[in-house]
């Protein structure tokens, strides 16, 4: 299934589509051959009751869940903002080091940017990490926690840098890990697709005049259920896909330190 995340979104929902609809108008038309339309039409009512029962736990359960995925897609995107934020903000207060500790961490910074962009982001697609991350947040917290400081200045900023490292260093954990767990565990997919066949199979209940007209919308409840399953895949890893969270924060940051770098105060250059 991983291989999906590699088709474009947009293709993935397209076939998922067209395979929930044909596969759910062929079993009407299969049921249908062999049990005449008149068979149904006296339980009508009753097929109404039963199914619309079943079509509302149905919507519960596959609502919750695309709700669950969509919440953890949108705190993963957060999460991306405020690990680049942490990243900033060791860039700024690095100000109050002294210059080698500065220009060493500075240095750690601006590397672990490029790596987010160059090398973590594409990995993640495929659902892997680059093992920079991790040593470049290693070497910036070495260089300041080794660092002996001489004033007050230096003391806080040393205090608060390494507290940041230690944020961006959680938060990358916890992104890497979204990004090997489904938000939908195996159960939970079982479940959604044993109530996605019992509201299409009980679309075969009824009996109706027009048998062109009964095929549509039984169609179409199987595009509605299908094109959900897809949005439920595609969000279940935040990173992955065509709908995967984007390193634009990345991309924003590291325009911002080029523009430090090249026209900031002194203190705020590499």
């Amino acid at each position: 299934m991983s291989a999906l995340y590699a088709v474009p979104s947009w293709l993935v929902l397209v076939l998922g589509i067209v395979a929930g609809v044909g596969i759910a108008c062929g079993g009407q038309l299969l049921v249908h051959r062999f049990v005449p339309d008149d068979t149904f039409n006296d339980d009508n009512d009753l097929n109404g009751y039963i199914s619309g029962t079943i079509v509302t736990l149905f919507a519960v359960v596959i609502g919750f869940v695309v709700v669950v995925v969509w919440q953890q897609y949108d705190a993963m995107r957060d999460r991306v903002a405020a690990e680049a934020s942490d990243v900033a903000g060791v860039w700024h207060d690095a100000v109050g080091l002294d210059p080698r500790a500065r220009a060493a961490v500075r240095r750690d910074m601006l590397a672990y940017v490029n790596v987010m962009i160059g090398e973590e982001w594409p990995e993640m697609r495929s659902g892997h990490a680059s093992p920079k991350g991790a040593a470049l947040i290693m070497d910036a917290t070495t260089d300041v926690g080794g660092m002996d400081a001489t004033s007050n200045r230096a003391s806080n900023a040393q205090v608060t840098i390494v507290q940041l490292l230690n944020d961006v260093h959680a938060q990358r954990d916890q992104r890497l890990e979204s990004n090997q767990s489904p938000a939908v565990s195996g159960f939970m997919w079982a479940i959604m697709l044993f109530g996605s066949a019992a509201v299409v199979v009980f679309c075969y209940m009824f009996g109706a005049s027009h048998r062109l007209a009964h095929l549509i919308m039984t169609g179409l409840v199987a595009a509605v259920i299908a094109s959900m399953l897809v949005l439920a895949f595609e969000l279940q890893y935040p990173f992955r896909g065509d709908l995967g969270i984007s390193p634009v924060a990345w991309t924003h940051l590291r325009a911002h330190i080029d523009d430090m770098d090249a026209h900031g105060a002194p203190a705020m250059r590499m």
